[in-house]
């Protein structure tokens, strides 16, 4: 017997729920439903969801909540064997002590857990019982399109590769983006490219320049939740954060200080070499496996030609689930990251049930879990595609949704890669709005890579994260640009990101209706959009057109 995921929730939010799937039924809205969108965040931000953590009841009751949805609209299941289910296997993991020796002749540092390194994968892959050469190779990055090898002439077999965090300065846009950061500086990639050479793992030094890596306080909250993987994944191995007030000790004796490899990490010139000490890793850690799973619905098109290709929509919906109290508060219920994205999705996929007579392509919805944990249920979707990635015209990322005020201005993430430009350009004048790029302020970090739709880039899908502006109608840029910097440092990734916030749903109605046009727009064209000439994702699109896959 099947244990309904819903049965353990409050009997007002399964009132709430019931309600809102009788007045779906009955309703027959055109358009997007105020009164809906917030019955959805409700839910999916209520405590009784627990954070909607992926692999735990709170995902599991999240997911049958979406599933429920779509099936009372009589949207198509579009997951696996008849469902609208993907399954994605996860192994979970959280430290509960660590014992790391770092060995120079005749001495060992060994530094704490939490204050001196930080774990970045977690599980019994990263146990190193003997000692192990270390090496640094600098930035651990190659980048064949600038001439930059920072593994040329150093063998890192076998041994753990010590890296800086971020990538070589550069104020040339065409080099390493300039003032900012290219995909090479994600510690992702880095893991990858130190993994691809046979090493047993990686030690990134965060330093002053960086700006992902520099807030400690940040990430020793963040990497306190379990680690979650994907079960068939490759073993990451050891991959960890070191404090850069550590940086003396773990270069002591190396042909560079760590004074000088800083002075050469803000002027350039780094270079790589191995180093005098070796290093063991030993750990206890509690251990689970689970099954999360993607939540997929199939909108079919009405016209003959195209309706075998799709347009796909995708929102996260998971969070951080349960974690260190603050205020006496632990449940991070992701209001804002991302119910509330979850929600408009959810009314999007309504109302374009009501109007799939009018869509030539078909629409594909999918409700990605693991997006907190490293894109993990897009990056198994891009790995397993529920319908053909050469099909699939664009995808559309709902990653948040304008909830501050009404705004003037949208910032197309990802859309200047290709000719989704120009057609989200003409949706946004016919709002009255004006196309924005991302600010100065906020150069540091790598929007492109930071989200669901990244997976797809990468496959070669032209992709775009659509976010409102900082042009707003009743504030100031500037007073609008601060307002998002104290949310970001103070509520995002916090418990306070709950049902205590104000929305302002006239902002989110704004929201939805723009993105709605949007999906309208790609579902109607007669062609689809291309990579931009020279852009480096255009050979994915090409081989998976060539593969039919």
């Amino acid at each position: 017997m099947r244990v309904c995921s819903l049965c353990w929730l409050p009997a007002f939010v399964v009132a709430s729920f019931a309600a809102t799937v009788v007045g779906r039924a009955q309703s027959g809205h055109v358009l997007p439903d105020t009164t809906m969108i917030r019955r959805h965040v409700e839910i999916l931000a209520h405590d009784s969801l627990e954070g909607r953590s992926t692999g735990t009841r709170g995902g599991a009751a999240a997911a049958t909540y979406l599933e429920q949805q779509l099936r009372s609209w009589g949207i198509q299941p579009a997951g696996s064997d008849g469902s609208y289910r993907q399954s994605v296997p996860v192994h979970a993991a959280v430290p509960r002590r660590a014992d790391l020796s770092l060995l120079h002749a005749g001495d060992t540092v060994r530094p704490a857990l939490w204050d001196d390194i930080l774990l970045l994968s977690s599980g019994d892959q990263t146990l190193i019982a003997a000692p192990v050469p270390l090496v640094f190779a600098g930035y651990g990055i190659v980048a064949p399109e600038h001439d930059y090898n920072d593994y040329l002439g150093v063998d890192v077999q076998g041994s753990v590769v010590v890296l800086l965090a971020g990538e070589p300065p550069s104020s040339d846009p065409d080099y390493f983006a300039g003032d900012q950061l290219s995909v090479h500086s994600t510690l992702h990639r880095k893991m990858q490219e130190a993994l691809a050479r046979g090493a047993r793992g990686t030690i990134v030094v965060t330093t002053p320049r960086d700006p992902i890596t520099r807030d400690w306080e940040h990430w020793r909250q963040e990497l306190a939740f379990e680690d979650v993987r994907l079960s068939y994944g490759v073993p990451d191995q050891l991959h960890l954060l070191w404090h850069p007030r550590m940086g003396p000790a773990l270069f002591r004796g190396a042909p560079m200080n760590f004074g000088e490899i800083l002075r050469r990490d803000s002027l350039g010139g780094i270079r790589s070499f191995r180093m005098p000490a070796t290093m063991t890793f030993r750990a206890a850690f509690q251990q689970r496996d689970a099954v999360a799973a993607n939540i997929a619905g199939l909108i079919p098109g009405s016209d003959p030609a195209l309706r075998s290709t799709s347009v796909l929509v995708g929102a996260h919906y998971d969070h951080l689930g349960i974690g260190a109290p603050v205020d006496g508060d632990s449940i991070y219920n992701g209001l804002f990251d991302n119910a509330i994205g979850t929600a408009v999705l959810l009314e999007i996929s309504r109302l374009l049930s009501q109007e799939a007579s009018s869509l030539r392509r078909s629409v594909l919805v999918v409700f990605f879990t693991g997006e907190e944990k490293g894109l993990l249920g897009s990056r198994v979707y891009a790995s397993n595609p529920l319908r053909p990635l050469s099909s699939t015209v664009a995808m559309v990322n709902i990653d948040g949704i304008a909830a501050f005020e009404r705004f003037r201005s949208v910032i197309p993430v990802g859309a200047d890669l290709s000719e989704l430009a120009g057609i989200v350009g003409s949706i946004a004048s016919r709002h009255g709005l004006t196309i924005e790029t991302v600010p100065e302020v906020f150069l540091g970090r790598d929007p492109l890579s930071s989200s669901d739709h990244w997976p797809f880039i990468e496959a070669g899908i032209p992709s775009v994260l659509l976010m409102e502006g900082f042009q707003y109608e009743s504030t100031s840029t500037e007073e609008g640009l601060q307002r998002f910097i104290e949310w970001g440092l103070r509520t995002y990734h916090q418990p306070q990101d709950d049902l205590r916030q104000r929305a302002d749903f006239g902002a989110v109605m704004q929201h939805a209706g723009v993105i709605a046009d949007l999906i309208r727009e790609l579902a109607n064209t007669d062609a689809p959009p291309e990579w931009l000439p020279g852009t480096p994702y255009a050979t994915a699109r090409l081989r998976s057109q060539a593969e039919g896959r």
